[in-house]
């Protein structure tokens, strides 16, 4: 997928918004100061400034998706929803890319349009289980591994329980990930996610699966290159799940495990995947942003309507 021409057909609508968002380009090769100075390793790369502050982009990049995702940047943070309707609206209008947090009395709960599911907080409001609870609400109950949502955990420091499927779409696999995500709700110190050996064959073979693998298999992993497999839950059949599950989380907790690398190509080759190669991308909120970092180094505006007088986030 070329990106920038993927930007370049979301800037115009962007730049059309009630609160403008505009989509800038520099390259890097010319600019090397200012790349050095956001810390710019890989290309492309994405970031976000709001209110000068910047960020790393890991949402979609097709132009649908990518414009769907950043107007909820610029929505309302919070909204006092008194009926059903206005709590739909306001569903709608914010998309299925973030987690909704809603407030009903004396409980809330997080909803994950996206996911089709929804998890509850009964308190006590404490600030600090607050902010637990919604740290470990940005995820599903149990993520679907791909390249787009690896990068989701960037920021997260639990470790991820990894099952990896034969095909992850296929009947006999949804018992398993509905008795993961039963597991999930009550281990909210791990991660839950899975992929299937048919959908991304080379990130499974990083954990040394392959076409004679028996699977489901389990690992525990941090999310670099350590992972650990749990001595005598190699892999998982299809009775009692539930048992199987709960009997590998003992065995990992208790520390009865084999501690793995991941070296070789596969996965320095999924790790070069995510860069490509020449441009930095960066998504500006804001036209004034643009005014100020344009005297510390020219940027490149991506075209937009005609422009309006000048006048604003997220287990």
């Amino acid at each position: 997928m070329n990106v920038w021409m993927q930007l370049a057909k979301a800037a115009p609508i962007l730049a059309g918004v009630k609160k403008p968002i505009v989509v800038a380009k520099v390259d890097a090769d010319k600019h090397r100061e200012l790349a050095s100075k956001h810390h710019i390793h890989g290309y492309p790369t994405l970031k976000i400034f709001m209110r000068g502050v910047p960020t790393d982009y890991y949402g979609p990049r097709k132009a649908d998706l990518l414009v769907r995702f950043l107007t909820k940047f610029v929505a309302l943070d919070v909204a006092v929803l008194d009926s059903d309707s206005a709590i739909r609206d306001f569903v709608e209008a914010a998309g299925s890319n973030f987690p909704i947090f809603v407030g009903f009395g004396s409980l809330a709960a997080a909803i994950h349009p996206a996911y089709s599911e929804h998890n509850i907080f009964y308190g006590p409001f404490e600030e600090k289980l607050l902010e637990d609870y919604k740290k470990q609400s940005l995820l599903p109950l149990n993520l679907p591994i791909s390249q787009y949502s690896l990068k989701s955990l960037k920021d997260d420091h639990r470790k991820v329980v990894l099952t990896i499927l034969e095909d992850e779409t296929e009947e006999r696999s949804k018992g398993l990930l509905k008795v993961l995500k039963t597991v999930a709700s009550v281990n909210s110190d791990l991660i839950f996610g899975y992929v299937g050996f048919k959908q991304w064959e080379d990130f499974t073979k990083s954990f040394e699966v392959s076409k004679k693998s028996e699977l489901p298999k389990m690992f525990v992993w941090d999310g670099n290159g350590d992972y650990y497999s749990v001595i005598g839950s190699e892999s998982i059949d299809e009775t009692d799940l539930g048992s199987q599950v709960s009997r590998f989380l003992k065995g990992y907790r208790d520390g009865s495990v084999i501690h793995k690398r991941i070296e070789g190509a596969a996965f320095i080759g999924f790790i070069r995947s995510q860069l490509g190669l020449k441009l930095v991308f960066v998504l500006i909120f804001v036209v004034v942003v643009i005014v100020t970092m344009t005297k510390e180094e020219p940027l490149t505006v991506a075209p937009a309507p005609a422009p309006a007088p000048v006048s604003r986030s997220r287990k």
